[in-house]
């Protein structure tokens, strides 16, 4: 799955890359909005067989561009065993996954995120161009740039890509209106002036602890603390 992902234009891995794209985007419309969307019981609610034939598109598609000894035939065929043959354990008992994707297996992400890229890709970016900006997604969570149709169609325009979202299989979706402020991921994200400025998101329960420099840790968790994650994510006056 790791050759496939490159080619699903709407993957977000995390929110530095979300950071990054922003910083090139200056130049936002004034009516230009910002919106995020959540899938509902994402997991459970893949059906196989679409995802199946969601992976076989996908390899038929961009079968030029993955390495001559990608193994398409026999990838289809493990994916296709596993989805369908996954044991878990409740207390006592033991039970066959009939429905939704294998969960508890390394592949449940990584499924998630290529097959519904298949709709985005064929189906809401081409359809939409107009009235996207900036669309990417982290597994089950959206985020989009959007620009409304001047003057009057907005809402019908809005109606007809909620709908497109959930023209997936059973996959469904709950858009937040389009607004000037979001909470996405890690960051509190606001459109202002054309630019989109970010804050760390600090939920409140948060205890705030943090590794002094003289802890006993590894280096590489001194270098994964909070606080390089705050100086990436605020403005500088958000950190004063």
């Amino acid at each position: 799955m790791k050759q496939i992902i490159p080619y699903v234009p709407t993957y977000l891995p995390n929110s530095d890359t979300l950071l990054a794209d922003l910083k090139n985007i200056t130049d936002l419309l004034p009516h230009a909005k910002i919106f995020t969307a959540d899938a509902v019981s994402m997991y459970t609610n893949i059906d196989t067989d679409t995802g199946i034939n969601a992976f076989s598109k996908w390899l038929h598609i961009y079968s030029h561009k993955l390495l001559p000894v990608f193994p398409c035939q026999l990838f289809l065929q493990i994916l296709n065993f596993v989805m369908w043959n996954n044991i878990f354990q409740f207390n006592n008992t033991y039970w066959l996954q009939t429905k939704g994707t294998t969960m508890g297996t390394p592949a449940a992400c990584m499924y998630a995120t290529i097959l519904f890229g298949l709709h985005e890709h064929l189906n809401i970016l081409p359809k939409f161009a107009a009235n996207i900006r900036y669309y990417k997604r982290y597994i089950v969570d959206i985020f989009t740039i959007w620009i409304p149709p001047i003057p009057s169609d907005n809402d019908r325009t809005w109606t007809e890509f909620k709908t497109t979202l959930d023209e997936f299989g059973s996959i469904r979706w709950k858009p937040e209106t389009p607004t000037d402020h979001i909470t996405f991921l890690d960051l509190n994200l606001t459109l202002s002036n054309g630019q989109i400025s970010s804050a760390t998101n600090q939920k409140p329960m948060n205890l705030y602890l943090y590794l002094p420099p003289l802890s006993a840790h590894p280096t590489s968790c001194l270098k994964a603390s909070s606080l390089g994650r705050y100086w990436k994510q605020n403005n500088m006056e958000n950190l004063i």
